[in-house]
């Protein structure tokens, strides 16, 4: 075992220096987090915060109060923490039909087969006729199943998808 400091004040000052480094020097802060509603229209809430001899703590607490209120507000609005919603895993485009124009890497819906092009018939039982009625039924809670009919040329085709984390699914935070 090889020892890269030989006694223990060479250990403590080390300590003195990143703690004091962390806690007195000027650091900048920024978050963002990522919200959708069942348009599908996203949204985020970003804040930052430059702290000159405050310290990390001290931004990070600043930055957190400017975050929770943009949050609430965007909660009262209709939105969704990309993080805490549930989605089955697909892009969708109106052009006469609600068809599929892209789907998330590694999803449910990838996984189980749903290509580019299919056309989404029904969405929990429920006729399809644009995709702000698809995207009300495909969100929900994450772990959950939501039923998807599709036509692909002119086979029909049946899936049960498990809904999951959209900011996962589309890699946002």
């Amino acid at each position: 075992m090889v020892h890269l400091f030989t006694n223990r004040s060479h250990i403590i000052k080390l300590c003195l220096v990143i703690c004091c480094s962390l806690l007195i020097s000027s650091c900048s802060i920024s978050a963002t987090k990522y919200f959708i509603n069942t348009k599908r229209e996203l949204t985020a809430c970003t804040s930052s915060y430059q702290a000159w001899g405050l310290g990390v703590a001290s931004a990070a607490i600043a930055n957190s109060s400017n975050i929770e209120s943009c949050t609430k507000q965007l909660k009262a609005m209709g939105f969704f923490s990309v993080s805490e919603i549930g989605d089955a895993g697909m892009n969708l485009s109106t052009s006469g039909t609600v068809s599929v124009v892209g789907v998330a890497e590694n999803s449910d819906a990838e996984l189980q087969g749903i290509k580019v092009g299919d056309q989404i018939l029904r969405v929990s039982k429920q006729a399809i006729q644009t995709d702000n009625e698809a995207y009300n039924l495909l969100f929900g809670d994450i772990g959950t199943r939501v039923e998807v009919i599709t036509l692909r040329k002119s086979d029909t085709l049946r899936y049960s998808l498990v809904r999951e984390s959209f900011g996962k699914l589309w890699k946002l935070k």
